[in-house]
């Protein structure tokens, strides 16, 4: 079976500031004082990958795991903010690229991540009988370049991150 991400991809972010909008949204919902926005570059000096990170409440492995599921809230129905059905990050992140990782923790610990990457998918990696399985979070350490960006510019440093979006297989759209 083929994964038909064409249509997922095409859910109406028109550019990347909207796109990023709806991590920004997120991170205020989760109580962030600071949200960075920062980009890697190739040698040829191309926009390779783009991280939304924060400070706010993080998550537990398994809300990481539910984070990147289309439909994955826990915040249903919710009127308090911004987001309610858990579509956000999942649909913005794909609109933008075809692959994107979460890094999140909730203390000073380890950070955990789950990646997605449509590509794979499409090759069968995430499928169990026909249906796409979210592989389980693992504990990894951050790109060094998010390291290296949040540590100069980021009040107290990669020490304070609790969540991480990183974009990547980027793409014009």
């Amino acid at each position: 079976m083929l994964f038909r991400s064409n249509s997922i991809r095409d859910l109406g972010y028109k550019s990347a500031g909207t796109a990023i909008n709806e991590l920004v949204d997120n991170s205020i919902e989760s109580g962030a004082e600071q949200i960075h926005i920062a980009y890697d570059v190739t040698k040829d000096d191309r926009v390779s990958a783009i991280a939304i990170m924060d400070d706010g409440h993080g998550m537990i492995p398994d809300m990481i795991r539910a984070s990147v599921v289309w439909g994955g809230t826990d915040r249903e129905g919710s009127r308090k903010l911004f987001g309610r059905y858990g579509y956000g990050l999942p649909s913005a992140s794909v609109s933008q690229g075809k692959a994107f990782a979460v890094f999140s923790r909730i203390d000073s610990g380890n950070f955990y991540k789950v990646e997605m990457d449509l590509d794979l998918i499409n090759e069968g990696k995430y499928l169990q009988d026909n249906k796409v399985v979210v592989p389980e979070p693992t504990k990894d350490v951050l790109p060094s370049w998010v390291k290296e960006y949040a540590d100069a510019k980021f009040r107290g440093g990669a020490d304070a991150l609790k969540t991480v979006v990183v974009w990547t297989k980027l793409e014009d759209r």
